[in-house]
């Protein structure tokens, strides 16, 4: 296990530096070129992650299909891993919409509400007894940090907060609660904690929007805040690939499955949310390969 875990790490170190067109033994100026195209800080925050993931597969996983949603849950971590050193390292806020956070901190309140105490959305290998709740609290626990970071005063100046101030977050919030009470699915067979699931499933789909829309309004991103929004499709992109392939299984408990055709909607709208910034993105990487730091040009919507 051990041997494989050494070749998994490394695998991912290769892929890496041929990413960037660094060899594996690279020289001293080649060293020189990677610090310039990656803040430290992301090659650190990337190699952790890579040893996490690695470590959780073989030590807190059986390999089961449903893993994809502790997978899923890992990449997501990475993600808001990702935003938080941005905005320390940076010392600025713009570009990140505070409205998006606040949405995940109600999502991942309520979804975890439901699977620390039951099993009916957990994954059922043996990551599902604890690994996947304890990256979910983790990936609430480093967005509380970075609200916490940005609303210290020197990070988050006026100017950012009058940005997202056209975004009826408390509409949204009530929204995701109606929709999550009427459309939830029997797992659990609770009304509490199958509405709370379905109520952070659609505050996690809604929080997409406001970062959408904020950089609509700016039409770029930097490179580390794009590369958090990337991860983040991914983790979305493994949740949803679960999910659909097991819709049909949950409408055993009603007339007719309206559960599972309503979290197939909220995924999918997750994807066309956020497909046209992914367009940007890998064309924008495809163009600046040798830089990952390289601000991201967006060819968003108008809305």
């Amino acid at each position: 296990i051990l041997a494989q875990a050494r070749a998994f790490v490394r695998a991912i170190s290769i892929c890496l530096l041929n990413f960037s067109h660094v060899s594996v033994c690279p020289s001293a100026s080649m060293v020189a070129h990677v610090e310039q195209s990656c803040q430290p800080q992301e090659w650190r925050t990337y190699f952790v992650f890579a040893v996490i993931a690695c470590v959780g597969y073989f030590y807190g996983s059986d390999g089961a299909f449903s893993g994809l949603l502790t997978a899923g849950a890992l990449v997501q971590l990475l993600s808001q891993v990702l935003l938080l050193v941005r905005v320390r390292s940076s010392g600025k806020v713009g570009g990140v919409s505070t409205k998006t956070l606040h949405l995940q901190v109600v999502g991942y309140v309520l979804r975890l509400s439901a699977t620390l105490r039951f099993r009916g959305y957990t994954p059922m290998d043996y990551s599902g007894r604890y690994l996947y709740q304890c990256v979910e609290v983790l990936c609430l626990l480093t967005v509380l940090a970075t609200l916490f970071v940005m609303h210290s005063g020197k990070y988050f100046p006026k100017a950012s907060a009058d940005e997202e101030s056209y975004w009826p977050a408390g509409k949204v919030v009530m929204a995701a609660l109606v929709i999550g009470f009427f459309m939830r699915p029997r797992l659990n067979n609770r009304v509490v904690a199958d509405s709370c699931w379905c109520m952070g499933l659609w505050a996690d789909t809604f929080s997409c929007l406001p970062q959408i829309l904020l950089l609509s309004k700016r039409g770029s991103v930097d490179g580390l805040t794009a590369h958090s929004m990337a991860t983040g499709f991914v983790a979305k992109c493994l949740a949803a690939y679960f999910w659909l392939s097991v819709y049909d299984e949950l409408g055993l408990r009603v007339s007719w499955n309206y559960p599972g055709y309503a979290i197939v909607i909220a995924f999918v709208a997750q994807m066309i949310v956020s497909v046209d910034f992914m367009f940007s993105y890998v064309k924008n990487i495809r163009k600046h390969a040798s830089s990952l730091s390289a601000e991201v040009q967006l060819g968003i919507y108008d809305f």
